[in-house]
C-alpha cells in the first residue's frame, strides 16, 4: 500500500511539474512556424503565460498574405488530460462579408483524454448560438444552430433537421 501511495504522489508531482514548467511560448512559436509552412501567418501584439494557460492578445491572421481576421483574445488552457481553446471577439475582414458572418463573439474548442479525436465546440455571434463538433477520425465538421440569429449570409450553406438549422462539411 505504501508503494502505491508513493507512486501516485510521484505521478502527481511529475504531472504538476510538467504543467508548470511546460514551455508554452515555445510550443506556440512551433505551432506558428507550422502554420507558416501552409502560408498562414499570425501576428500578435502580446503573449502572456500562466501556470495552466497561454493568452494571445490582438492577433491578426493572414492567409497567403491577405488579412482574414483579427482576434482580440485567444486563450489556450491545458491540464494535459483536458485542453480548451477559446477565442474572444473574432472579426473577419470585409472581403469575407458575403460568405460568412462578420463577427464571432466567442468560440470554444475542447479536447479530453476520454474522446481525443472528437472535439466539441461552441460559438456565438450575430448568427446566434451554435454547438457542434469536429471529428478528426471522419474529418467532419458539424454545427447545430441552437438560437438562430442573422444567418442570411450563410443560409444557402445550411440544411434543416428536426432540431433546426445545421451546417455539415468534410475536410
Amino acid at each position: 500500500m505504501q508503494m502505491v501511495k508513493k507512486f501516485f504522489i510521484l505521478s502527481f508531482l511529475i504531472w504538476g511539474a510538467l504543467l508548470v514548467f511546460m514551455p508554452k511560448k515555445e510550443i506556440y512559436y512551433f505551432f506558428e512556424k507550422e502554420l507558416l509552412s501552409h502560408k498562414i501567418q499570425i501576428n500578435e501584439k502580446r503573449i502572456d503565460t500562466s501556470m495552466f494557460s497561454l493568452n494571445i492578445y490582438d492577433a491578426t491572421i493572414y492567409v497567403k498574405g491577405v488579412k482574414i481576421a483579427t482576434v482580440k483574445e485567444l486563450n489556450f488552457f491545458t491540464v494535459l488530460f483536458y485542453s480548451k481553446i477559446t477565442l474572444s471577439d473574432l472579426q473577419f475582414d470585409r472581403i469575407l462579408k458575403k460568405k460568412i458572418p462578420q463577427t464571432v463573439e466567442h468560440l470554444g474548442l475542447y479536447q479530453t483524454i476520454i474522446s481525443p479525436i472528437t472535439l466539441p465546440l461552441d460559438l456565438n455571434g450575430s448568427f446566434g448560438e451554435v454547438e457542434g463538433e469536429i471529428s478528426l477520425a471522419t474529418r467532419k465538421l458539424f454545427l447545430q444552430f441552437i438560437n438562430v440569429g442573422k444567418v442570411e449570409t450563410i443560409q444557402k450553406s445550411l440544411k434543416k433537421n428536426d432540431r433546426g438549422w445545421y451546417y455539415e462539411k468534410t475536410f
